[in-house]
């Protein structure tokens, strides 16, 4: 056996011996070094709608494009599952068609364009049915980037140190066009003449003395905007979409524009009604509702009367205000109105009282203000 060498190091940290072996690391000089980050859109990009190695053609509506399985199943896991064997019964099939809704049939394209480049241009125009589309085929990061831009358009905003009073058309869209007038409801910084979310302003508190009024987006149509609410199955869309429709709604009864309000399904009018956040005078909701009741004669029978009525505050009204529901023949046909109107005339007149014995009850969403919507 042969004897062992003795490892001689020089000044510079480096076997004499073995002049491959470092036993001091050297640290790289990057002096004078500039370091870019290129990208550029994915190869696969170029067999977007092209006949070379496709291996399917979709169908959808009149339109058809020639796809690539492999892509279709990395982009959206129900793809995946179609193409699995013993999936969907056109596993194997060369041609699949697909049935879509009318306007996500007129993005299709934009929409399997995204599963080639990983990037597409996203307006407001065809967000809602491009949001469908990555709903229906989950495609997670393209439907999570839809969610932000239909919440970004349901933006409900505060505008302050204004007379409420002379709040016309032109100050309301005015405000719409301009960043300097107001904050949004949806922004999580909130500056230092923001409204701070523990005071829960109300009505009565903030609105006639501040002269705080809400201006709603109209990114889009009200219409649409009550369909989100109705079916969208996205708790952050339906929480935006709630407080839209109320802001928009709460300004057009305002100015005794009744007709999209008594249009409303009852389902829709209670969950509006039982609200806190629904920020409109709550004698003006009385009066909206009973609008709502006489538009058609069916809705005075059966339940109906009794589920609308009873939404309303009525102890956070004046005592001029509960008089005249007191006399209305809606309320008076309706029994258990008139026991919640009777109610609430012995919470105005007792309610300084230390001692009634049902202080304690008077507590509770019909006895508390609507506010606007924290922060």
């Amino acid at each position: 056996m042969p004897p062992k060498k003795t490892m001689k190091l020089d000044s510079g940290g480096l076997s004499l011996g073995n002049p491959r072996v470092v036993l001091k690391p050297f640290r790289a000089d990057t002096a004078g070094h500039s370091r870019y980050k290129y990208s550029s859109q994915p190869p696969i990009t170029s067999l977007f709608k092209q006949h070379t190695l496709s291996d399917i053609k979709l169908c959808v509506g009149d339109q058809q494009f020639y796809a690539h399985r492999l892509v279709l199943a990395a982009a959206s896991p129900v793809f995946a599952r179609m193409f699995e064997p013993g999936g969907w019964a056109e596993h194997e099939s060369k041609e699949l068609q697909l049935h879509e809704e009318p306007d996500c049939v007129k993005i299709f394209e934009r929409f399997l364009y995204f599963f080639y480049a990983g990037s597409i241009v996203i307006s407001d125009t065809y967000v809602i049915p491009l949001y469908m589309l990555a709903d229906k085929y989950d495609v997670k990061p393209l439907y999570d980037e839809c969610v932000k831009v239909i919440i970004g358009g349901l933006k409900v905003y505060f505008v302050r140190n204004s007379s409420a009073s002379e709040f016309t058309n032109t100050t309301y869209q005015n405000i719409l066009s301009s960043s300097d007038n107001w904050s949004s409801t949806s922004d999580a910084e909130s500056s230092d003449d923001d409204v701070p979310a523990q005071a829960s302003p109300t009505l009565d508190n903030v609105a006639v003395k501040s002269g705080v009024v809400l201006a709603a987006s109209e990114t889009f149509p009200l219409a649409v905007v009550i369909k989100m609410l109705m079916y969208c199955q996205n708790d952050d869309i339906s929480s935006a979409a709630l407080y839209n429709v109320e802001s928009r709604l709460a300004r057009q009864i305002d100015h005794g524009n009744m007709a999209v309000w008594n249009e409303l399904e009852v389902e829709l009018l209670v969950r509006l009604l039982q609200d806190t956040n629904f920020y409109c005078a709550e004698f003006t909701l009385f009066q909206a509702t009973c609008s709502w009741l006489r538009y058609s004669s069916s809705r005075q029978q059966g339940d109906t009367p009794s589920v609308a009525l009873t939404c309303i505050r009525y102890p956070t009204l004046t005592a001029q205000q509960l008089y005249e529901v007191e006399t209305e023949p809606l309320v008076k046909t309706c029994n258990s109105a008139v026991s919640l109107v009777q109610e609430a005339i012995r919470y105005q007149l007792f309610r300084h009282c230390s001692k009634i014995n049902n202080k304690e009850s008077w507590s509770g969403s019909q006895f508390t203000h609507r506010q606007v919507k924290p922060h």
